[in-house]
């Protein structure tokens, strides 16, 4: 199994272009595996420029490594949304892409947005790659009721890309037994701690309520609890703290053309321009 991000990146129609990089890059590392990144592929040029030999890239054309199963990660800080309009936001979601400066915040506390959810985004990979998938991380630092919802939510989401065909194999607890100083992303040790299933701090499993909910998934039994009776605050409108500057653009997904038995990708020729210029 290979884990990565389960993203996806919106934007103003400014930057579409930067959304477009990365909403490519975010595939590269099972492009790789797969044997995808041909000369023909958008970022054939960006790894040589960047330290990588034509050598080197053809070994994962002569010999790939697919996954047996793609393992993928999802948080509500993975979408994600660009916007010129900097004084809209905080300083701190400042971005330079050495073209411009824009603000990157998650997109689910952008007003008018329209999140693309975990379903599409198992569908993506699955049509992408045509590879099992599973969800291997899916935690939410707030209280008890909202980590309830929010798992209740990610398995919902997965069994529907499943009746619709993705071959979707797992959702994974995690994190089990709660994590420290993951808010800060283990960049500080400030003994932060969040639960998960289990509450550890006092030495001993003390079980949560994600605990009831996951014995009752894994026995493949109904979990009736009045707090799943309430959306989660990222689906309430007080999610809402930035309003874009300008109506958001469409995303756009660039998708795998077959070309023998090898995969290209394909993009008009401005794209093309824009995706270099970004990177």
């Amino acid at each position: 199994m290979q884990t990565e991000d389960l993203a996806q990146v919106h934007s103003t129609p400014a930057l579409r272009y930067q959304a477009d990089f990365e909403n490519l890059r975010r595939w590269l590392s099972f492009d790789l595996l797969c044997g995808h990144v041909t000369p023909e592929h958008l970022f054939w040029g960006y790894l040589t420029e960047h330290g990588a030999s034509e050598a080197e890239l053809q070994t994962w054309l002569d010999d790939p490594c697919p996954p047996d199963i793609m393992g993928l990660n999802h948080y509500l800080t993975s979408e994600r949304f660009l916007d010129e309009g900097l004084n809209n936001y905080w300083e701190c979601h400042v971005a330079d892409n050495g073209r411009q400066r824009y603000a990157d915040v998650e997109a689910v506390r952008v007003g008018n947005l329209k999140m693309t959810g975990v379903c599409s985004l198992l569908l993506q990979a699955w049509q992408r790659y045509n590879l099992p998938v599973a969800i291997t991380e899916a935690h939410l630092n707030c209280t008890r009721e909202e980590q309830v919802r929010w798992l209740s939510y990610v398995w919902n989401e997965a069994r529907a890309a499943q009746e619709q065909g993705a071959d979707v194999r797992a959702v994974t607890v995690w994190s089990l037994f709660g994590t420290f100083d993951w808010d800060s992303l283990l960049t500080r040790n400030a003994d932060s701690y969040e639960t998960g299933v289990f509450d550890v701090r006092s030495g001993q499993l003390r079980p949560t309520m994600l605990a009831k909910l996951v014995r009752h998934l894994a026995h493949n039994q109904p979990f009736e609890h009045p707090v799943l009776q309430s959306l989660g605050w990222w689906q309430r409108p007080g999610r809402v703290q930035f309003q874009p500057s300008t109506a958001p653009a469409q995303p756009r997904v660039l998708k795998a053309v077959k070309t023998g038995v090898k995969a290209t990708y394909a993009a008009p020729h401005d794209q093309q321009q824009d995706l270099e210029y970004a990177a």
